[in-house]
């Protein structure tokens, strides 16, 4: 059965924003009904058949055509790669604790590995490309099905790819979106909107046109967010019989009211389109997502020149108000960074490469009128696989932007996601992951922690490779087009994130991790104290802890705190005038604690003293 769409388009409104030479159109489209509802309970994939193409493959699974492979040459020509290793000038941050990782997927995954994750704390849904797979938040399955087989329950067949979820934390409710058909006559897009916080319960499933304007182009590349109100699905069109690279058309937004899908009602929709700057169409609307549990109204997005060599330029959209609002309108400014970007070279194997694609943004969050944001590019030490991390900062103001090149020692890395793990509102810090190779290493995960004070810490392994990825014809192997990351709402400073690894069989695999950030850090400022130690006694303990230390001379104020292994304040022992300095004792019960590992941590007047750690047994 193949589903052919119409769309009865009304209140057409154009706008012209001379000032910043931006010109869109803002379409009000007919309710989109709902096609059917899937209940997960019902669903019998018990061969969870995958058919994958090993030819050398695009994003967008056509043949590989010459423009990407003529940016790569000259890449390699003009920029070849040297063995130097960088001087780590990180920071001062410690790394990010690793608390467990399990096998994301339940069947084979498709080509290439598009990571995707939402959870609610409880439970996970992973997407893969032609994939889902739910599990528990230890890890443990609950059950897996193919995308084709869970599109077709609502007659949407044919192939299916590029499957993104989110789950929206003001609602308690998970969203997803995937596309299906390489052609304007086939082309879709399904949304499925579960209808309670369970992800093995109901899901309402609609459909959007691939090809909403009836000429001849497909969608490719889905983004998505939500807001306090609405779902937000950015989409790129793609013109028949071209690769993606050379036959974009124009990057096209749908606006969509959410609670109508939770509940499985006619959603009404707004269709953006013409998105461009100074007569060129932007491309990879990237959204940045509220980073913690309170939506915005406005939403932001981020798109580069993704091509370029070299590049300096980021384009700020955002969108003013949501579904309902009659004055939403679009603003789209260019910024400048203090640092280039670049089109990354393929990453090395110990055979073969595997492919990096573009350096387009592909994550990022908003908090504190502050965007934090990642993307792969050419490192400018080595030549080597790198990625970005930028900030933007007085987002509501005089924007200014910042860009930084991850380099890791003797390792390519790519394809990055970034986490907020910010405790309180103004926090700034974050968790970034990324995928990661080598001539001698084979494919695997990493990540690393930034703090806006103490800048980033080293990086650490997640997850080491078994083996090389060797799964397509040709010596390009596929990386993945995103990883999936997501913050722990429930858990502020956990979250989860997934990359892709090598196995034994030369195949890939995602590879989830749950991660929080460091505990507090000593602070290394030799004014504060020159020999301080705490001594923490006994360590184990069970009932009651004693601690030594000194209180710097003029101390006003002290504070004490116990931190959990997550960062999150446990409970703040002392936060007042003291009376003398010098070498003092403190204790307290901890027997009311659950068991686990603890962090003590001293401030003088708000400036870090030290810390330690105890095991409550």
């Amino acid at each position: 059965m193949r589903l052919y769409f119409t769309l009865a388009l009304m209140s057409s409104l154009f706008i012209q924003l001379t000032s910043q030479s931006v010109t869109y159109e803002k379409t009000l489209v007919d309710p989109i009904v709902p096609l059917g509802v899937v209940d997960v309970q019902d669903i019998k994939d018990q061969y969870l058949f995958n058919l994958t193409n090993i030819e050398t493959q695009d994003a967008s699974a056509h043949i590989i055509k010459h423009k990407l492979i003529d940016i790569k040459h000259q890449i390699d020509e003009e920029y070849p790669k040297k063995d130097i290793n960088p001087v780590n000038t990180r920071g001062d941050s410690e790394p990010p604790v690793i608390q467990y990782g399990f096998n994301g997927q339940l069947a084979t995954p498709g080509v290439p590995l598009d990571n995707s994750l939402a959870s609610n704390g409880e439970q996970i849904l992973i997407a893969m490309n032609n994939h889902f797979a739910m599990r528990r938040i230890d890890g443990s399955a609950i059950v897996g099905f193919s995308l084709d087989h869970f599109a077709a329950d609502v007659g949407l067949e044919g192939s299916t790819f590029d499957p993104r979820v989110v789950y929206d934390p003001e609602s308690d409710r998970y969203i997803g979106v995937f596309l299906h058909g390489f052609e304007s006559g086939d082309t879709g897009i399904g949304i499925m909107f579960s209808q309670s916080n369970d992800i093995t319960g109901e899901w309402a499933v609609y459909a959007l046109p691939g090809n909403p304007f009836s000429n001849t182009t497909w969608s490719d590349y889905p983004m998505i967010n939500v807001t306090s109100t609405d779902l937000v699905i950015t989409m790129n069109l793609i013109r028949d019989n071209e690769p993606w690279e050379t036959g974009f058309d124009e990057t096209i937004l749908w606006q969509l009211d959410k609670s109508k899908g939770y509940v499985n009602e006619d959603m009404n929709s707004i269709l953006w389109q013409g998105i461009e700057f100074n007569g060129q169409n932007i491309r990879n609307l990237c959204p940045m997502e509220s980073a913690d549990a309170t939506l915005e109204s406005n939403s932001y997005y981020l798109s580069n020149r993704n091509f370029d060599i070299e590049n300096d330029t980021i384009f700020f959209v955002e969108l003013s108000g949501g579904i309902d609002d009659d004055d939403a309108t679009l603003s789209i400014e260019a910024l400048i960074t203090d640092m280039p970007y670049g089109a990354p070279p393929n990453a090395d194997q110990s055979i073969g490469f595997l492919q990096t694609n573009d350096a387009r943004v592909l994550e990022g969050f908003y908090q504190d009128d502050q965007i934090q944001f990642v993307g792969n590019t050419r490192n400018p030490i080595n030549n080597k696989a790198g990625i970005y991390h930028g900030i933007i900062r007085n987002v509501s103001g005089a924007k200014d932007i910042s860009l930084e090149h991850i380099i890791p020692e003797d390792l390519e890395i790519g394809y990055p996601g970034i986490t907020y793990t910010g405790l309180e509102p103004t926090d700034l810090d974050a968790i970034i992951h990324f995928s990661h190779t080598s001539s001698t290493v084979f494919a695997g995960t990493s990540a690393m922690y930034y703090h806006p004070d103490d800048g980033y810490s080293d990086i650490i392994e997640l997850k080491s490779g078994d083996n090389y990825i060797d799964y397509l014809q040709g010596d390009v192997e596929r990386w993945g087009d995103y990883a999936g990351s997501q913050r722990e709402f429930n858990s502020p400073g956990q979250c989860l994130v997934s990359g892709t690894i090598g196995i034994a069989t030369r195949d890939h695999r995602a590879w989830i991790t749950r991660l929080s950030r460091p505990a507090p850090i000593s602070n290394t400022d030799d004014e504060i104290v020159a020999d301080q130690s705490i001594e923490v006694f006994p360590n184990p303990v069970s009932h009651r802890v004693n601690f030594n230390f000194n209180v710097p001379d003029g101390t006003k104020k002290l504070r004490v705190a116990i931190y959990d292994v997550s960062g999150q304040v446990v409970h703040i022992l002392k936060n007042g005038a003291v009376q003398k300095t010098g070498e003092s004792t403190m204790s307290f019960e901890i027997n009311h604690l659950s068991p686990g590992l603890y962090t003590v941590s001293v401030s003088s007047d708000d400036r870090p003293v030290l810390s330690e750690t105890f095991i409550r047994q």
